[in-house]
């Protein structure tokens, strides 16, 4: 079946952090500048896999997203690992606010914590440093799109492909992800994470998956120069991939 691109675009998107101290709680949301969003393919989303048309995608992300969603809820409602909304990049801190706080009283907030800089205006004015300096740690970040979101499809200019475009077209940012989870566990990771990353890899992916990957690293593999050193070739994950199917 024919791949989708397309990007998933909310109206509305923010980050909560969380500073905690002891049993206190501060929650500070996080507006961004300005947002890159990632580009998918319709097999990074287990629900979009059988999908015909972008039409077809956007109402069942219609259906999903009730409000607000956190990023990861939203992953789990679309059948897709948390990594793949990893790719987003964003920049230019817009806005901070205190959204909650928790076991913290309004004459703390208004407390000196360095020089004439309050409690508050650290919180809410991208002053992390001071933040940790004076106790607190950055405990949590939580990512939220709010409805409507727009799926927006990405239409690529139709062209004969090579073989190994054709298996590049296909792989996806979950490929991708998979890809570079097994170069970590062959070159860096321990052997229990290495038995770890393998039960993982089989409650996550397909056959399917894993074969597609393989194409795609045999494919990359022939296209190296044949002076590439073996350390950046893929024999390794070759092989690994090849155990696993």
């Amino acid at each position: 079946m024919e791949d989708i691109k397309f990007k998933i675009i909310p109206s509305d998107s923010y980050e909560i952090f969380t500073f905690s101290k002891e049993n206190k709680k501060i929650n500070i949301r996080v507006y961004w500048g300005s947002y890159s969003w990632p580009v998918f393919s319709k097999y990074d989303f287990k629900e979009f896999e059988n999908c015909k048309d972008i039409d077809e995608i956007q109402n069942i992300v219609n259906e999903k997203i009730i409000n607000v969603i956190e990023i990861k809820d939203l992953s789990k409602a679309l059948g897709a690992d948390l990594e793949v909304f990893n790719n987003e990049e964003s920049g230019g801190g817009a806005s901070a606010s205190i959204e909650e706080y928790i076991n913290v009283s309004e004459n703390e907030l208004s407390e000196l914590i360095d020089g004439n800089v309050t409690l508050r205006e650290a919180a809410e004015n991208w002053q992390d440093e001071l933040l940790v300096d004076n106790g607190w740690s950055n405990a949590e970040i939580c990512r939220y799109f709010a409805t409507p979101v727009k799926i927006q499809e990405i239409k690529e200019e139709k062209k004969e492909f090579t073989d190994y475009e054709k298996i590049t077209n296909k792989v996806g940012i979950k490929h991708l992800t998979l890809l570079d989870n097994i170069s970590n566990c062959l070159f860096k990771r321990t052997r229990k994470k290495k038995e770890n990353l393998i039960k993982d890899i089989k409650e996550k992916y397909t056959s399917e998956d894993l074969e597609l990957l393989l194409q795609y690293v045999e494919k990359a593999n022939e296209k190296m120069d044949k002076n590439t050193p073996i350390e950046e070739k893929y024999d390794k994950q070759i092989s690994f991939i090849k155990e696993l199917i």
